[in-house]
């Protein structure tokens, strides 16, 4: 047996004053199939490949036509995956006493049916591949020798899910040493209760564990440090921590001059917690420390103003999103999470749905830190299948486990504004249902009091939608899936009732909009998708003239392995649906311009299909043919020109759904769009330029410099582009990447979701002249040359800096 040793530099004496969480991210072993016996110590796994977490086994091949998770999954692969690693801790020669040290494996999400062995002893398994679990290794971890952890991850069971899920460790796992009396992890949490210009009232609540096998005297210190450092507020609490109990904590801090958490200004706070042991004499010694950032913001809903955010109205401008990161596929870096949410702010989201399950918690950590308000879910169905082989058969079992896990974990987070329980779950019409929603809801509220709960459903088919009544009862807030109008009317038959737009189609931005604005009551409109995803292949796509439109689950669409009717595309870029979505949301835009495909005279569309639209001005169609050009304005008249000559105008504005459409006999060249006021003034100018032939390749990273850390990925957009620098979309090549330094290539792809390559592989073809890499860093400091080569075009050449790291805080 060989493997990498872990070696943790301290002694269990320093364990004993603080909390150390560490990631153990690094060199794991990796096996892709079942391996019987692979939980032995002496289980001789040389010829496994070595992999760093997060990893998802799923995304390494080509998508199959025949693949076991079909167009659910996106055509990728899945099955049965092994890892294996090696932990060593130093112990000092002379153990402390009190308090000792306590262990803990804690794994962030694994995808899915895990089991776990320490030594080749089984520690317990796990089903749900979106919640956290973790196991007390005290008792069983040898200190000053290895240790082998053994995780078999079973996804073997297809379909399972109904998007692509990834299979394997595709998230963090942690190793945890503490103090035997200690705050227990995942219970710290805050509320603040009061909060205006001069002052806030912050309540903070906690658990102090206690295995030490009898009780202990402790004094709990709490002190909120500001953005800046300094303590704003402090208190202490004495208490007896009794053995094996939970030990509930909860304090008051009156901080000075807040500054609130927002989406405009997401300032967090630092709150830290110090445990100190008291002994007869009343002598203090430090057993334990933890901090947790916070914001100080309240949240409540009001049947006149709705969601209110600090006492001020906000309305939801609100994108679902599932968890892949495209050709990362469902491996969750830090880094592509915190990427996502800054890509889905600038677009002009404020609030995203966790659609259909428990997100990554860098994920939430982002939105914290970013500003985006979050509606967390939990599950997408209950008892009854949505496929052959998901959670509906542990359901029973594991939903209390599960939602709890869920609720601990992501209550510390300003962003979250409220849990949904449920999505679209079959049963929601059964007479039972309504009080298996009543139990569910009441354990979400037993330990999240603070925030409403929520489910979102579509309607009954031909029953009536007031027989979900007693479904929606259960819960603080309705949300309705597709139904604008029900919306509408329920405002009026039902004026008790919160409602959000849970799902709303990609086109019908207006309706929802109108809903929404309209109805103090409907809290706001997340559509369906805000970004492009893996899995459910094909919804979206637009059907050609003799095509018959269907949904996913009507027929299969291979090769398309994900959907397309998100306002971004697989890689992030913004769609012309994101552009006119902000213009009729009033987010900062007032005027866009689009193309649509002229390759069919009138394309097949399904409810959550957009006709393709691109913004550009190369097509390839006979000159002088008629060529559809949509825009989108809150000016109330728009003017169209074709290099100089007037092709016509057009009203928009409210009245007009904020849109126009022009036919524009095609010829190369500019084409203008000019948003006129009520004069007839031009105020505002949308140009596209026909580009020339293809010259060179161009690469911008996000960023260039960054940490020499395993976990740190830069993410390089790559163009073709003409002699001006101009975007050629219509020259579609392979692109070769290569890198150079201590980094790897750890994906690439287009956002052409029928593309049948590997994102795994080291050269893409283009989709309408773009494609992304992703570095990343291999931990050593160091520079990396990534270089961008094409058949025929000069390459293009980016340089990038992997400083050493700056140590990691825990979470």
């Amino acid at each position: 047996m060989r493997g990498t040793l872990f070696a943790i530099s301290m002694t269990l004496a320093a364990v004993a004053v603080a909390d150390d969480r560490r990631l153990i991210d690094a060199d794991w072993r990796f096996h892709h199939g079942d391996a019987p016996g692979a939980e032995a110590v002496d289980f001789d796994d040389t010829s496994w490949r070595e992999v760093d977490l997060p990893h998802d086994a799923g995304i390494a091949k080509e998508p199959a036509a025949d693949a076991p998770s079909g167009g659910a999954g996106g055509y990728h692969d899945s099955g049965v995956v092994w890892y294996r690693r090696t932990l060593r801790l130093e112990a000092s020669k002379t153990r402390p006493h009190p308090p000792g040290a306590v262990l803990r494996l804690e794994f962030d999400g694994a995808y899915q049916d895990t089991q776990v062995w320490l030594n080749g002893e089984p520690l317990g398994k796990h089903v749900y591949g979106y919640t956290p679990f973790d196991f007390d290794i005290t008792d069983r971890f040898r200190f000053n020798k290895p240790n082998v952890v053994a995780v078999r991850v079973d996804n073997s069971a297809q379909p399972n899910c109904r998007w692509y899920s990834g299979t394997g460790l595709y998230r963090h796992v942690w190793l945890r040493v503490g103090s035997q009396v200690a705050v227990a992890p995942g219970s710290l949490w805050t509320h603040t209760e009061r909060l205006d210009a001069d002052a806030a009232t912050l309540k903070v609540a906690f658990d102090v564990q206690n295995v030490a096998g009898e009780p202990v005297d402790v004094v709990a210190r709490v002190a909120l440090h500001d953005p800046d450092g300094g303590v704003v507020a402090e208190t202490e609490q004495p208490l007896v921590a009794s053995a094996d109990g939970p030990n509930n904590v909860a304090v008051t801090l009156d901080a000075a001059s807040p500054r609130p958490w927002s989406i405009e200004t997401p300032t967090l706070y630092d709150l830290r917690v110090e445990l100190f042991s008291v002994n007869p004499y009343g002598e203090r010694r430090l057993i334990d420390e933890q901090s947790q950032r916070c914001g100080l913001r309240t949240l409540e809903t009001d049947l006149s103003r709705g969601l209110l955010l600090n006492g001020e109205p906000v309305k939801l401008f609100g994108g679902n999103v599932h968890h892949d990161h495209g050709p990362l596929g469902a491996a969750s870096f830090d880094d592509a999470e915190r990427r996502r949410v800054r890509l889905l702010k600038a677009a002009g989201f404020n609030a995203i749905r966790t659609s259909h399950n428990p997100p990554a918690e860098a994920f939430l950590d982002a939105c914290d830190e970013l500003g985006m308000l979050v509606l967390d879910e939990a599950f997408d169905g209950w008892r009854k299948h949505k496929t052959p082989h998901d959670y509906g058969s542990h359901f029973d079992a594991d939903w209390r486990d599960d939602l709890a896990a869920f609720v601990r974990r992501d209550r510390r987070h300003p962003s979250v504004f409220a849990w949904s329980i449920g999505n679209e779950m079959f049963e929601r019409g059964d007479p039972e249902t309504p009080s298996l929603a009543k139990e569910m809801a009441a354990l979400v509220r037993s330990l999240n009091p603070t925030r409403p709960v929520m489910l979102g459903v579509n309607g009954l088919g031909e029953r009536p939608y007031s027989d979900l009544d007693p479904l929606f009862e259960a819960v603080d807030i309705a949300g309705y899936n597709y139904e604008p109008p029900t919306m509408a009317a329920d405002h009026a038959r039902k004026p008790s009732r919160l409602m959000i737009a849970t799902e709303s189609y990609p086109a019908a931005a207006v309706e929802s909009w109108r809903v929404v604005t309209k109805h103090p009551r409907v809290l706001g409109d997340f559509v369906w998708s805000a970004i492009d995803y893996l899995g459910e292949g094909g919804l979206g796509r637009p059907f050609l003239p003799g095509e018959t439109p269907k949904k996913p689950w009507e027929a299969d669409q291979f090769p398309y392995r994900g959907a397309v009717c998100g306002d971004l595309d697989l890689l992030g870029h913004r769609k012309p649906v994101s552009h006119h979505r902000n213009i009729v949301w009033e987010r900062g835009e007032t005027l866009s311009m689009a193309v649509v495909d002229p390759a069919a005279p009138a394309w097949g569309l399904t409810p959550w299909s957009m006709e393709p639209a691109a913004s550009h001005w190369n097509w390839n169609v006979e000159p002088g043919a008629p060529v559809r050009v949509q825009i989108t304005s809150r000016w109330p008249r728009v003017r169209c020109e074709l290099n100089g000559r007037l092709i016509g105008e057009a009203a928009t504005g409210p009245a007009n759904d904020f849109a126009a459409e022009l036919q524009v006999p095609y010829e190369p060249g500019d084409l203008v769009t000019i948003g006129l006021d009520a004069e007839g003034v031009e105020q505002e100018t949308v140009r596209l330029r026909t580009a020339g032939p293809a010259d060179r390749l161009t690469m911008v990273a996000d960023r260039k410099t960054t940490d020499a850390d395993k976990q740190r990925l830069v993410f390089l957009d790559i163009e073709i582009v003409d002699e001006e620098g101009k975007l050629q979309p219509s020259d579609d090549r392979v692109v070769h990447i290569a890198v150079d330094g201590p980094a790897v290539l750890q994906g690439v792809g287009s956002a052409d979701l029928t593309s049948g390559e590997a994102y795994s592989g080291d050269s893409f073809t283009t989709s309408a002249g773009r494609v992304q890499a992703v570095v990343r860093s291999q931990g050593k400091p160091g520079d990396v040359q990534v270089t961008a080569s094409a058949d025929g075009l000069e390459s293009a050449v980016v340089k990038l800096t992997f400083g050493r790291p700056s140590p990691a805080a825990p979470r």
